[in-house]
């Protein structure tokens, strides 16, 4: 039971250490370009699974409160920007509806500022980090609502553009694979792109798969993609082949370049 008790007492830190290992997961998955995609069934569940621990770990936080010592407090302060880092990492680093992101945003930064409230003491701390914590959950909830009305507008029109892969083609060995992607959106935002992703390093995680990132190392004119011929000369050297010019990309330790 004593065990029980100290748990609980330390709920608020529980909480600070579930945000803090998610969000450097998430951001850990962007710095080495890659997103993590899962089914609509995986993206719920996996939601509903925060929420709920979130959820428990607030209540346990505000029930014990008064027992909390300074660290704890300090954390509990903290909790908000914590939520709002964990979301932004989460948006980065996974590939799910909008609406999941925004339905989740609320329900931990709801916590977060419940938590804050509840154990911070000082009445000039909770003004000026509220304000600021406030105007930044605006900010963020303003996008993600934006994002996710703007993507069931899409879908119930069915949606207003598209991205079609018109040519691609393997190195050598497999290693790279080179797309040339027609961009129509519209007579503004048309283009036409050339995306190169690193093959064979997919990771299977049974919910969820964790896939390299494309490079965009060439963006054009709509139409530029009628004139335009693909060719590995290496697995580290792709030419393309447009109008009267040669486009040579050489894979650096620093990325595609374009010579």
């Amino acid at each position: 039971m004593k065990n029980l008790i100290a748990s609980i007492e330390i709920a608020p830190v529980t909480l600070a250490v579930v945000f803090a290992a998610l969000t450097g997961m998430f951001w850990l998955i962007t710095l080495l370009e890659y997103t993590l995609h899962m089914p609509l069934f995986t993206a719920v569940l996996l939601s509903i699974f925060i929420s709920v621990t979130v959820i428990s770990l607030t209540k346990a936080g505000v029930r014990n409160r008064k027992k909390h010592a300074v660290g704890v407090r300090i954390l509990s302060a903290m909790s908000p920007l914590l939520a709002i880092f964990f979301i932004v990492g989460m948006v980065f680093a996974t590939s799910m509806h909008p609406i999941i992101y925004f339905l989740l945003f609320l329900v931990v930064f709801i916590c977060s500022i419940v938590l804050f409230f509840s154990c911070t003491q000082s009445l000039a701390v909770k003004i000026a980090l509220g304000v600021i914590y406030f105007l930044a959950a605006l900010l963020i909830c303003l996008f993600l609502f934006m994002l996710a009305f703007f993507t069931v507008l899409f879908d119930m029109v069915g949606g207003t553009g598209s991205n079609e892969v018109v040519q691609y083609e393997f190195s050598p060995h497999g290693t790279h694979l080179a797309e040339i992607i027609n961009s129509d959106h519209g007579a503004i935002s048309s283009a036409t792109f050339i995306h190169i992703t690193q093959q064979r390093r997919n990771v299977n995680l049974f919910f969820a798969e964790l896939r390299k990132n494309p490079i965009r190392v060439y963006s054009g004119r709509w139409g530029e993609f009628n004139l335009m011929a693909l060719y590995w000369e290496s697995d580290t050297v792709l030419r393309v082949y447009f109008r009267d010019d040669v486009m040579v990309f050489t894979r650096t330790s620093g990325g595609w370049v374009r010579s």
